[in-house]
């Protein structure tokens, strides 16, 4: 299945907005403007008060709908951003100049590194921390105002998230194997009564380790029979990063991932969605010969192919981390050539190429790159025409109006000074 034109395209750098992701079918004059069009993704700093898929849109759309994030780290933090987001209106910025750098962001484990000793803060300095992994889990939960229940356990590689508000239904599973798919339960219950059935298991990360014995490992299919499944999706985002491959050419592996794929997409149902996201490009230019990290399309090619055989839906996240890759080639050359001018660079108004971060180590990417996936998804969750209210269509028509009667205006006045 070809990428579609919207994830095509390229970076650029807002001192408002931070990075923003242009496709190459959007017009950037009328992104800027139209309710309905590109531009009311980003129409003012408050979503509340935005567009077509602004906060209140995006609500209404995904109203009484459960949708399911399925994968790795970048999985996380893509869920972690779009949960908040429908928690508060307002999308994290972290770590983009302005913010605080020592603060708590859903976007990485890492935003705040620090773990209480004996009752003294101090800086872990084991990245796998036990501790530290239980402050990132209790802190996510906190953003998300308590509104998530959260089986999460980083010793025992299993995190799997419940996140409803109202009528609001979003969830993760972590997958990065289609042999181990942990959970304290073998089938998950139905999604109103997953939190009870939850506390009854004691599964919350602030429990005391469970006997190993409690720990539930399915394989691939079996998760999305017993436990994805049962929480009748309606839209599943799935995407095990570069941490599952396999080769076209082995015939288990096709035959498992047809049979996992095959059940996500029954799960989802005819008038649900299930979209394939691909592998995020790796910071490096080169590893491993160019794999690994989604550094290539191939990473996850077995999963391309089964997802044109099943008629998936494909979110590439390959193609545009790709451009965020040359956005950030581009900003490293700048930077370099302003040290090299440093009398020019303190008369320079505006913000420094460094101003808009990237990616925070070689796998993970920044709050506003997570923002610019999840808009992406929600353009195909919410087409324009269904989120809009009389209200929105009738401003569209405005704004088009006095896009109209500017440019005659500009074309007239370009004529008389002629």
């Amino acid at each position: 299945m070809p990428a579609t034109p919207t994830d095509r395209g390229k970076w650029k750098g807002d001192a408002t907005r931070g990075l923003l992701f242009q496709g190459e079918d959007e017009d950037e004059d009328e992104a800027e403007d139209s309710p309905g069009g590109r531009g009311s993704l980003h129409s003012t700093p408050d979503h509340r008060r935005s567009g077509a898929l602004g906060w209140r849109a995006v609500k209404r759309c995904l109203a009484n709908k459960t949708a399911v994030f399925v994968g790795d780290s970048n999985m996380r933090y893509q869920y972690l951003a779009l949960a908040q987001y429908l928690h508060t209106g307002r999308w994290d910025t972290w770590p983009r100049s302005g913010s605080p750098k020592k603060r708590f962001s859903v976007c990485n484990e890492n935003s705040y590194p620090y773990i209480t000793v004996n009752g003294t803060l101090v800086r872990a300095k084991n990245p796998t921390d036990p501790l530290k992994w239980a402050g990132y889990f209790e802190g996510g939960v906190e953003a998300l105002g308590h509104n998530e229940l959260c089986e999460c356990r980083k010793d025992l590689e299993m995190e799997n998230r419940w996140y409803s508000e109202g009528e609001l239904r979003v969830g993760f599973a972590w997958f990065t194997s289609m042999a181990s798919q942990n959970s304290l339960m073998r089938s998950w219950p139905a999604w109103d009564g997953v939190a009870g059935k939850c506390r009854r298991a004691d599964c919350s990360h602030t429990s005391p380790r469970p006997p190993k014995s409690r720990v539930r490992a399915l394989n691939a299919s079996s998760f999305v029979e017993q436990r994805l499944a049962p929480l009748r999706p309606s839209a599943v985002l799935f995407g095990p990063g570069a941490w599952v491959q396999g080769s076209r050419d082995d015939a288990a592996f096709m035959s498992d991932l047809r049979l996992t794929m095959g059940r996500i997409k029954d799960a989802v149902g005819r008038s649900g969605h299930a979209i394939f996201r691909t592998c995020l490009r790796g910071q490096h230019t080169h590893r491993r010969g160019g794999l690994g990290c989604g550094n290539t399309a191939g990473c996850d090619e077995p999963y391309r192919a089964v997802a044109r055989e099943a008629d998936w839906g494909v979110l590439d996240a390959q193609l545009m981390t790709d451009a965020l890759h040359e956005f950030s080639l581009d900003n490293q050359r700048a930077k370099q050539r302003t040290l090299l001018e440093k009398k020019q660079q303190r008369s320079s108004p505006g913000r420094s190429p460094d101003a808009f971060p990237t990616y925070l180590d070689p796998m993970h990417v920044s709050c506003d790159v997570y923002r610019e996936l999840n808009l992406r998804l929600l353009s195909r969750l919410c087409p324009a025409g269904e989120t809009h209210t009389h209200r929105e269509r009738r401003t569209g028509v405005a704004v088009r109006l006095q896009k109209d009667v500017a440019a005659r205006k500009a074309a007239k006045a370009k004529a008389v000074r002629r």
